[in-house]
């Protein structure tokens, strides 16, 4: 092929990614993850409220504590998507026109860039407090009334649904005893209060990945991780609305899954008010406190080795609490490490590869700003 051929090919190329380009100099991987997530939800709410077949199962009608108005979801979805795009601007502009030309950007705009990285940090489990009622009038739940296996007058938790059944069906089929259950018998009041804890610890998984590269202003490691740790949420909320269960509990409610003798720390009582706290019910498979924990983990042992390995122990800790203490199935455990697997295996590629576009300059800047 002649060199005026090759160029022609090469230039050709190049048109035909032009808008892929534009849209990559424009929103960043973190953005492509939030709003493909929202976005997807809000299209399907839009549609459901015109076409109610548009579901996945028929929602049981013991279910209708959970129902809300089509109006309020695609409202508060609606906030959702357009709230965060427009934060989304500030950073872009502080990535684009600053921070990749190495030019110091305003203080209001560092501000803002701040606010627009952990804004999912905060919008996502709000997403999750909506998630209960989105599934309930748009992707559907079905009873567990509906299962083969259901037993007229067992006291099942007012959350129990048809996939709860099967899920322990196949924990007894996958490692020969029902493992929550199996597992009481290690309860002892020392092991279940530090068990809690670890399981506690979840929720600080943001600031393990995040936080020493925000500290540093090393702002394409910040973004890396929270795009990471989002990759590895919204893919547990996709799995929620196609496998929607409650746990364990769903058999006589979360107080049979207390510990008998009372944890330390105040475990029974803090483990009494996170299930009362809780709106949404059915998000046991896969186990999200599993794929998003271990996801920042490992963010943070390639960002910063010794925090990461400061976070190690709570994460095993909280691994073996989510069966021990009755929060999930062990298929939920395998599935979560699924997830983990899935968020590097192509997420994280993805990731780099889409985030060269507002960095040309360093090919390498999302791991090494």
């Amino acid at each position: 092929m002649s060199g005026r051929a090759v160029a022609f090919d090469q230039s050709g190329e190049r048109a035909a990614l032009a808008p892929l380009w534009v849209l990559r100099r424009q929103f960043m991987a973190l953005d492509v993850i939030y709003l493909g997530f929202v976005g997807w939800l809000l299209v399907w709410a839009l549609i459901s409220w015109a076409l109610p077949q548009f579901r996945l199962y028929e929602t049981s009608p013991r279910f209708a504590w959970a129902t809300e108005s089509h109006a309020a979801i695609v409202g508060r979805l609606a906030f959702f998507f357009f709230g965060y795009l427009l934060l989304q601007r500030f950073g872009i502009r502080f990535q684009r026109d600053y921070f990749a030309r190495g030019i110091a950007a305003p203080t209001w705009l560092r501000v803002m860039n701040l606010v627009y990285t952990l804004a999912p940090t905060v919008l996502a489990p709000t997403v999750f407090q909506g998630l209960g009622a989105f599934m309930a009038m748009v992707s559907g739940v079905p009873g567990v009334e509906s299962h083969p296996g259901f037993i007229e007058g067992m006291n099942y938790d007012r959350a129990a649904t048809w996939f709860d059944v099967q899920l322990k069906q196949i924990d007894i089929q996958l490692f020969g005893v029902y493992l929550p259950q199996w597992s009481r018998q290690f309860h002892t009041p020392w092991l279940c209060g530090i068990l809690f804890w670890c399981y506690l610890v979840y929720f600080l998984c943001p600031f393990v990945a995040a936080l020493p590269p925000i500290l540093k202003g090393k702002w394409s490691q910040v973004r890396l991780a929270v795009a990471m740790l989002h990759a590895t949420l919204f893919m547990t909320y996709v799995l929620y609305i196609f496998v929607p269960a409650t746990g364990p509990r769903f058999e006589g409610g979360w107080g049979q899954w207390l510990p008998q003798e009372r944890g330390w720390l105040w475990a029974n009582e803090l483990s009494d008010w996170v299930d009362r706290a809780e709106t949404i019910r059915w998000d046991a498979f896969p186990s999200g406190h599993v794929a998003t924990s271990i996801t920042c983990m490992i963010v943070a042992l390639m960002l910063h080795r010794k925090v990461g390995l400061a976070y190690l122990p709570f994460v095993v800790g909280l691994t073996i609490a989510t069966i021990l203490l009755g929060y999930h199935y062990g298929t939920d455990v395998l599935a979560g490490f699924m997830c983990v697997i899935v968020t590097f295996a192509i997420c994280l590629p993805a990731i780099c590869w889409w985030e060269k576009a507002t960095n040309p300059s360093n090919k390498d800047a999302v791991l090494h700003s």
